[in-house]
């Protein structure tokens, strides 16, 4: 009695109606959080391939950029994990981590790139 009919919604955070963690968070959002990070390393080595195959990506400091953002984003997630351990599950956390070694590992292939990037004109 007396409920209304935005206090079992989980999506809405009135006052005194504040959603456990975790219950929004479901297995199916993981698995959507899972493809989209595998989706973009993936994007990450094919454009880093095309580029090759092309001669290069031909300015290096939006690459350097593009890795010192990809550093900033693995130490956030890095950051947002350490925070909800009490509260994320272990698949969560095992994502969070799975992202932080993604980031990384896009941002190593940038950085190696920058470092023994070919000569032009051979």
């Amino acid at each position: 009695m007396g409920e209304t009919e935005t206090e079992g919604s989980p999506g809405i955070a009135l006052p005194g109606n504040v959603s456990p963690p975790g219950e929004v968070y479901n297995a199916v959002m993981e698995m959507i959080e899972a493809f989209i990070s595998f989706i973009c390393l993936v994007s990450l080595i094919v454009i880093l391939l095309e580029a090759r195959r092309a001669g290069g990506l031909q300015r290096r400091v939006p690459v350097a950029l593009w890795a010192v953002g990809l550093v900033l984003l693995a130490l956030l997630t890095l950051v947002r994990v350490w925070a909800n351990l009490d509260v994320w599950s272990d698949v969560r956390i095992l994502m969070g981590t799975v992202s932080v070694g993604n980031f990384l590992f896009g941002a190593g292939l940038l950085v190696r790139w920058l470092v023994w990037r070919p000569v032009a004109g051979g």
